[in-house]
Protein backbone atom coordinates (compact mmCIF):
# COMPACT_ATOMS: atom_id res chain seq x y z
CA UNK A 1 0.00 0.00 0.00
CA UNK A 2 2.55 2.32 0.95
CA UNK A 3 4.76 2.12 -1.80
CA UNK A 4 1.96 2.38 -4.42
CA UNK A 5 0.80 5.76 -2.97
CA UNK A 6 4.88 6.56 -3.43
CA UNK A 7 4.29 5.72 -6.95
CA UNK A 8 1.52 7.28 -7.56
CA UNK A 9 3.16 10.93 -6.34
CA UNK A 10 5.94 9.49 -8.99
CA UNK A 11 2.96 9.34 -11.47
CA UNK A 12 1.91 12.59 -11.06
CA UNK A 13 -1.64 11.95 -8.99
CA UNK A 14 -1.28 13.41 -6.31
CA UNK A 15 -4.99 13.99 -5.36
CA UNK A 16 -4.74 14.94 -1.32
CA UNK A 17 -7.92 13.81 -0.34
CA UNK A 18 -8.00 10.31 -2.15
CA UNK A 19 -5.04 9.71 0.17
CA UNK A 20 -6.03 10.95 3.19
CA UNK A 21 -9.09 8.68 2.41
CA UNK A 22 -7.08 5.76 1.56
CA UNK A 23 -4.69 6.02 4.25
CA UNK A 24 -7.39 6.77 7.08
CA UNK A 25 -9.53 3.97 6.19
CA UNK A 26 -7.57 1.00 5.12
CA UNK A 27 -5.85 1.05 8.81
CA UNK A 28 -9.42 -0.03 9.64
CA UNK A 29 -10.72 -1.91 7.08
CA UNK A 30 -8.47 -4.69 5.09
CA UNK A 31 -10.92 -4.74 2.45
CA UNK A 32 -10.86 -1.03 1.94
CA UNK A 33 -7.45 -1.16 1.47
CA UNK A 34 -8.09 -4.03 -1.17
CA UNK A 35 -9.95 -1.31 -3.16
CA UNK A 36 -7.42 1.51 -2.85
CA UNK A 37 -4.45 -0.48 -3.83
CA UNK A 38 -6.62 -1.41 -7.03
CA UNK A 39 -8.10 2.56 -7.95
CA UNK A 40 -3.96 3.14 -7.21
CA UNK A 41 -2.53 0.76 -9.40
CA UNK A 42 -5.26 1.26 -12.24
CA UNK A 43 -4.65 5.54 -11.83
CA UNK A 44 -0.79 4.65 -12.33
CA UNK A 45 -1.86 2.23 -15.55
CA UNK A 46 -3.92 4.33 -17.00
CA UNK A 47 -1.04 7.84 -16.06
CA UNK A 48 1.17 5.04 -18.82
CA UNK A 49 -1.64 4.77 -21.25
CA UNK A 50 -2.22 8.48 -21.51
CA UNK A 51 1.37 9.20 -21.91
CA UNK A 52 1.59 5.82 -24.84
CA UNK A 53 -1.65 7.58 -26.30
CA UNK A 54 -0.93 11.32 -26.47
CA UNK A 55 3.00 10.07 -28.18
CA UNK A 56 1.20 7.87 -30.59
CA UNK A 57 -1.35 10.53 -31.55
CA UNK A 58 1.32 13.19 -32.39
CA UNK A 59 3.39 10.32 -34.35
CA UNK A 60 -0.04 9.28 -36.59
CA UNK A 61 -2.41 11.07 -39.26
CA UNK A 62 -5.11 8.55 -39.59
CA UNK A 63 -6.88 6.37 -37.17
CA UNK A 64 -7.02 2.16 -38.05
CA UNK A 65 -10.47 1.25 -39.71
CA UNK A 66 -12.67 -0.28 -36.82
CA UNK A 67 -12.60 -4.25 -36.63
CA UNK A 68 -16.24 -6.06 -37.57
CA UNK A 69 -18.40 -7.84 -34.82
CA UNK A 70 -16.61 -6.92 -32.30
CA UNK A 71 -18.75 -7.34 -28.76
CA UNK A 72 -19.07 -3.99 -26.82
CA UNK A 73 -15.84 -3.16 -24.77
CA UNK A 74 -16.38 -1.43 -21.62
CA UNK A 75 -15.28 2.41 -21.59
CA UNK A 76 -14.73 4.88 -18.79
CA UNK A 77 -14.27 8.19 -18.57
CA UNK A 78 -11.22 9.56 -16.98
CA UNK A 79 -9.57 12.37 -15.61
CA UNK A 80 -5.77 12.44 -15.46
CA UNK A 81 -3.39 14.97 -12.64
CA UNK A 82 -4.17 18.19 -13.84
CA UNK A 83 -8.01 17.31 -14.26
CA UNK A 84 -8.40 17.01 -18.07
CA UNK A 85 -11.11 14.35 -18.87
CA UNK A 86 -10.50 11.43 -21.60
CA UNK A 87 -12.37 8.20 -22.22
CA UNK A 88 -10.31 4.85 -21.62
CA UNK A 89 -11.83 2.27 -23.68
CA UNK A 90 -10.91 -1.33 -22.08
CA UNK A 91 -9.91 -4.38 -24.41
CA UNK A 92 -12.39 -7.06 -24.81
CA UNK A 93 -12.89 -9.18 -22.15
CA UNK A 94 -12.71 -6.90 -19.46
CA UNK A 95 -15.81 -6.52 -17.46
CA UNK A 96 -16.90 -4.28 -14.43
CA UNK A 97 -18.23 -6.15 -12.45
CA UNK A 98 -18.47 -5.46 -8.67
CA UNK A 99 -19.20 -6.69 -5.24
CA UNK A 100 -21.89 -5.82 -3.15
CA UNK A 101 -19.58 -4.53 -0.35
CA UNK A 102 -17.72 -2.63 -3.46
CA UNK A 103 -20.65 -0.89 -3.94
CA UNK A 104 -21.23 0.27 -0.49
CA UNK A 105 -17.46 0.95 0.52
CA UNK A 106 -15.99 2.77 -2.26
CA UNK A 107 -18.47 3.89 -4.70
CA UNK A 108 -21.75 5.11 -2.59
CA UNK A 109 -19.23 6.08 0.35
CA UNK A 110 -17.11 8.06 -1.90
CA UNK A 111 -20.52 9.87 -3.51
CA UNK A 112 -21.71 10.32 -0.31
CA UNK A 113 -18.44 12.08 0.88
CA UNK A 114 -17.81 13.95 -2.75
CA UNK A 115 -14.79 12.15 -3.27
CA UNK A 116 -14.30 12.51 -7.05
CA UNK A 117 -13.11 9.28 -8.94
CA UNK A 118 -10.49 9.39 -11.19
CA UNK A 119 -12.07 6.50 -13.11
CA UNK A 120 -15.85 7.83 -13.38
CA UNK A 121 -17.95 4.90 -14.16
CA UNK A 122 -21.41 6.16 -12.31
CA UNK A 123 -23.20 8.78 -13.15
CA UNK A 124 -26.22 10.92 -11.28
CA UNK A 125 -29.62 10.70 -12.68
CA UNK A 126 -33.17 11.04 -11.04
CA UNK A 127 -34.57 7.02 -11.73
CA UNK A 128 -37.87 7.57 -10.39
CA UNK A 129 -38.36 10.55 -12.62
CA UNK A 130 -37.67 8.24 -15.27
CA UNK A 131 -38.81 4.83 -16.83
CA UNK A 132 -36.54 2.49 -17.67
CA UNK A 133 -37.09 2.19 -21.30
CA UNK A 134 -35.82 6.14 -21.40
CA UNK A 135 -32.23 5.13 -20.00
CA UNK A 136 -29.80 5.32 -22.97
CA UNK A 137 -28.75 1.76 -24.29
CA UNK A 138 -24.92 3.04 -24.32
CA UNK A 139 -25.30 2.98 -20.53
CA UNK A 140 -25.91 -0.84 -20.44
CA UNK A 141 -22.38 -1.68 -21.03
CA UNK A 142 -21.08 -3.35 -17.49
CA UNK A 143 -21.85 -6.90 -15.61
CA UNK A 144 -19.79 -10.26 -17.14
CA UNK A 145 -22.79 -9.63 -19.83
CA UNK A 146 -22.41 -6.25 -20.80
CA UNK A 147 -26.10 -5.38 -20.08
CA UNK A 148 -26.03 -3.47 -16.60
CA UNK A 149 -26.08 0.02 -15.63
CA UNK A 150 -25.28 2.04 -12.89
CA UNK A 151 -26.49 5.44 -11.65
CA UNK A 152 -25.96 7.32 -7.81
CA UNK A 153 -29.71 9.01 -7.25
CA UNK A 154 -31.62 11.29 -4.63
CA UNK A 155 -34.66 9.96 -3.29
CA UNK A 156 -36.95 10.95 -0.95
CA UNK A 157 -36.00 10.01 2.69
CA UNK A 158 -39.11 8.04 3.65
CA UNK A 159 -37.80 5.69 0.78
CA UNK A 160 -35.04 4.89 2.65
CA UNK A 161 -36.16 2.21 4.86
CA UNK A 162 -36.83 -1.60 4.96
CA UNK A 163 -40.42 -1.00 5.04
CA UNK A 164 -40.76 0.77 1.79
CA UNK A 165 -42.20 -1.65 -1.18
CA UNK A 166 -42.16 0.80 -4.15
CA UNK A 167 -41.32 3.45 -6.69
CA UNK A 168 -43.06 5.32 -8.86
CA UNK A 169 -42.25 6.67 -12.37
CA UNK A 170 -43.77 8.43 -14.88
CA UNK A 171 -45.47 5.76 -16.56
CA UNK A 172 -44.89 2.59 -13.82
CA UNK A 173 -43.57 1.47 -10.47
CA UNK A 174 -40.41 -0.61 -9.25
CA UNK A 175 -41.97 -2.60 -6.92
CA UNK A 176 -39.71 -4.46 -4.17
CA UNK A 177 -39.87 -8.73 -5.00
CA UNK A 178 -37.86 -9.83 -2.20
CA UNK A 179 -37.17 -9.66 1.41
CA UNK A 180 -33.88 -6.69 1.37
CA UNK A 181 -31.01 -8.30 1.95
CA UNK A 182 -27.66 -7.22 4.68
CA UNK A 183 -24.18 -6.23 2.82
CA UNK A 184 -22.04 -7.96 5.15
CA UNK A 185 -18.33 -7.05 5.50
CA UNK A 186 -15.66 -8.35 8.31
CA UNK A 187 -19.31 -9.60 10.11
CA UNK A 188 -20.39 -5.97 10.43
CA UNK A 189 -23.50 -4.93 8.23
CA UNK A 190 -22.28 -1.94 6.27
CA UNK A 191 -25.43 -1.50 3.96
CA UNK A 192 -28.83 -2.92 2.41
CA UNK A 193 -29.67 -4.54 -0.79
CA UNK A 194 -33.14 -3.72 -2.24
CA UNK A 195 -34.43 -5.87 -5.06
CA UNK A 196 -36.76 -4.24 -7.28
CA UNK A 197 -38.84 -5.16 -10.57
CA UNK A 198 -40.74 -2.78 -12.86
CA UNK A 199 -44.46 -2.59 -13.74
CA UNK A 200 -46.01 -0.78 -16.44
CA UNK A 201 -48.74 1.15 -14.43
CA UNK A 202 -51.81 -1.14 -14.69
CA UNK A 203 -50.66 -4.57 -15.92
CA UNK A 204 -50.14 -7.59 -13.21
CA UNK A 205 -47.11 -8.91 -14.80
CA UNK A 206 -43.44 -7.42 -14.62
CA UNK A 207 -41.27 -6.20 -17.44
CA UNK A 208 -37.85 -7.68 -18.09
CA UNK A 209 -36.58 -4.62 -15.63
CA UNK A 210 -34.90 -5.88 -12.70
CA UNK A 211 -33.15 -3.48 -10.47
CA UNK A 212 -31.07 -3.63 -6.87
CA UNK A 213 -30.93 -0.74 -5.00
CA UNK A 214 -28.27 -0.07 -2.55
CA UNK A 215 -28.10 1.88 0.61
CA UNK A 216 -26.20 2.77 3.72
CA UNK A 217 -26.65 1.62 6.85
CA UNK A 218 -26.22 4.48 8.45
CA UNK A 219 -25.48 2.81 12.00
CA UNK A 220 -21.78 1.12 10.49
CA UNK A 221 -18.92 2.05 12.24
CA UNK A 222 -17.40 2.19 8.43
CA UNK A 223 -19.38 5.46 8.35
CA UNK A 224 -18.76 6.91 12.05
CA UNK A 225 -16.18 9.44 11.10
CA UNK A 226 -18.55 11.34 8.16
CA UNK A 227 -19.12 14.82 9.07
CA UNK A 228 -22.74 16.11 9.20
CA UNK A 229 -22.79 17.47 5.64
CA UNK A 230 -22.02 13.75 4.48
CA UNK A 231 -24.07 11.85 6.95
CA UNK A 232 -27.22 14.25 5.21
CA UNK A 233 -26.38 13.06 1.96
CA UNK A 234 -26.13 9.42 3.29
CA UNK A 235 -30.19 9.89 4.04
CA UNK A 236 -30.62 10.83 0.41
CA UNK A 237 -28.54 9.06 -2.03
CA UNK A 238 -28.81 5.70 -3.23
CA UNK A 239 -27.02 3.42 -6.07
CA UNK A 240 -28.64 1.30 -8.43
CA UNK A 241 -27.93 -1.58 -10.76
CA UNK A 242 -30.56 -2.11 -13.62
CA UNK A 243 -30.74 -4.77 -15.51
CA UNK A 244 -32.50 -6.08 -18.68
CA UNK A 245 -33.08 -9.62 -19.15
CA UNK A 246 -33.26 -10.65 -22.52
CA UNK A 247 -33.42 -13.82 -24.65
CA UNK A 248 -30.45 -12.69 -27.18
CA UNK A 249 -26.63 -13.14 -25.94
CA UNK A 250 -24.53 -10.17 -26.13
Amino acid sequence: MDDLLRRQNRAGLTDALFLNTCSEHAAASPRYEEICVKQISIMIFITGMASHSNASDSNSNSNPPPLPNMPPHVAFTLFDAAGEEHELILPSGYHFVPKDDDLILFYLHNKIIDQKDYLTVMTEMDLYNHDPDQIPNDEFKYGQMNDEAYYFTEIDEEYLTKSSQSRATNNGVWKKIEEDEDIVHNDEVIGFKKILAFYWRGNVEPTDWSMHEYRVNPASSQFELLDENAREKMKRYVLCKIKKVTDEPN
